[in-house]
């Protein structure tokens, strides 16, 4: 016993234990690592509707934007119905492509009946769609989002029948026009199989609602709608809409930003509560556009007179995100021949930023097709 005890105490066997206990640190240091891993790969996701949504950004960049470029137009001709001449709305989809770039959905103002298309950057329409399901209406559509569908995986559009001029342009002010108001939610249809002028008759989601506590008065405009593609870490969900009011410049003190959480969603007629928001934090009145970049960490705002850029960190609401005030402002793309700017929208990967007007200098014209490159 004493030779065998002298033996293992030699530097021989001392060495293949220092190789065995070095092989058992590796081992347990790549557990480690890979459990470490696995966790942050679970903290970059959150779970909706039974898959899986990537967070925004830690410390999402203000972006830089380059100029803005208008190298094709919307043909606006329509076999179907009127010319898409007054385009209200836009939204860019995440799923589907055409000549390698995102389709491009895309809505009339008031006036246009209840119909929809998409379209490619190149301006080319590809389809029109009808919205023929119960409960429609096309009273003034005024803006179109894509995000999620809330109670079914996929992505979903969100027509915004929620346009009321009456409220800020009769007196007595903000108590005329509509009270109730209606977002329309329904699967982005697939442009594979699709026929041109398709009815859509069923799947629509009725999304009612009327202005809630901290509203200044009882009806007002909106054409800026967006919806939270991610949710975050502070409570907010992916799903919830929120709408940008619209006034006058007379009235801007009017001006309010408005939640419809994911929770108040087809529940009758929801009550939306306005954000509490600094002085300043949303400059100017006559909000027309509006969109959230797909991974929930740039958010885009438009009036008559530019778009601004908001950052928004997975630790932060929407809310806490536009009460730090832009991040940047940009002015209306130069050189542009229509300037009555009503919609926009972000890429998938937010990094352009497009932009379509009415047409309000000839009545009848191809709009321009704005893409403004932004990078870090």
């Amino acid at each position: 016993m004493a030779f065998q005890c002298s033996f293992r105490s030699g530097p021989e066997h001392s060495g293949a234990s220092a190789r065995h206990r070095s092989r058992m640190f590796r081992r347990a240091a790549i557990g480690v690592a890979l459990a470490l891993a696995t966790a942050t790969v679970r903290a970059e996701l959150l779970f909706v509707d039974g898959y899986e949504r990537p967070l925004p950004p830690l410390m999402p960049l203000c972006p830089q934007a380059g100029p803005s470029q208008a190298a094709a137009r919307i043909q606006r001709l329509d076999p179907n119905g009127s010319s898409y001449t007054e385009i209200s709305g836009i939204a860019l989809s995440r799923r589907q492509q055409v000549d390698g770039a995102p389709v491009l959905w895309l809505h009339n103002d008031s006036g246009g009946g209840r119909r929809f298309a998409a379209y490619s950057l190149s301006g080319q329409r590809l389809t029109s769609f009808r919205l023929d399901a119960p409960g429609i209406d096309a009273t003034d559509w005024e803006d179109l989002a894509l995000g999620p569908c809330g109670v079914r995986p996929g992505d979903c559009l969100y027509l915004a029948n929620i346009g009321n001029n009456a409220a800020r342009t009769d007196a007595p002010i903000g108590t005329l026009g509509r009270t109730e108001l209606a977002i329309y939610r329904f699967d982005e249809p697939a442009l594979a199989g699709a026929v041109d002028n398709q009815a859509i008759v069923s799947g629509v989601d009725v999304l009612r609602y009327r202005y809630g506590s901290g509203s200044p008065s009882l009806t007002a405009d909106a054409e800026a709608l967006f919806v939270d593609p991610t949710g975050d870490l502070a409570g907010g969900e992916a799903g919830d809409l929120y709408l940008v009011t619209k006034w006058n410049t007379a009235q801007a003190s009017l001006r309010r930003v408005f939640a419809f959480p994911r929770a108040l969603q087809g529940s009758g007629v929801a009550a939306l509560p306005a954000l509490d928001l600094p002085l300043g934090a949303i400059p100017g009145a006559g909000h027309t556009r509006a969109d959230q970049s797909g991974n929930g960490g740039l958010l885009a705002l438009g009036d008559y007179f530019g778009t601004r850029l908001y950052t928004r960190n997975r630790n932060q609401t929407v809310a806490q995100a536009l009460a730090a005030g832009p991040c940047r402002s940009l002015p209306l793309p130069a050189g542009a021949s229509e300037f009555q700017f009503e919609a926009l929208g972000l890429s998938p990967a937010a990094n352009e930023l497009v932009e379509i007007s009415e047409c309000v200098s000839s009545g009848e014209c191809d709009a321009p097709i704005h893409r403004t490159v932004l990078s870090d």
